[in-house]
């Protein structure tokens, strides 16, 4: 189990470019949400999927569970 910490910034320019190595295409769509939980699927690159279990009510922590779940399980529930 891992913590969820939840931070936000604020981007004033575009100067992140020039440091930016490598991009990741991520599709995500959520199974369920409620007050405290959620279940988000991930899929990254189109090549792998993970399913996140997320748990708390706190405003910036949050309980968090990750697991590898098939590619073709993650498109069948997309559909």
């Amino acid at each position: 189990m891992g913590k969820e910490v939840e931070r936000k910034f604020l981007v004033t320019n575009t100067a992140w470019r020039e440091l930016a190595e490598a991009n990741i295409r991520i599709l995500q769509f959520y199974l369920a949400a409620g007050p405290g939980r959620t279940v988000r699927i991930r899929i990254s690159d189109g090549t792998s999927a993970k399913l996140t279990l997320k748990f708390g009510s706190k405003a910036r922590e949050r309980d968090e569970f990750e697991y590898p779940i098939p590619l073709s399980e993650a498109v069948e529930m997309l559909d």
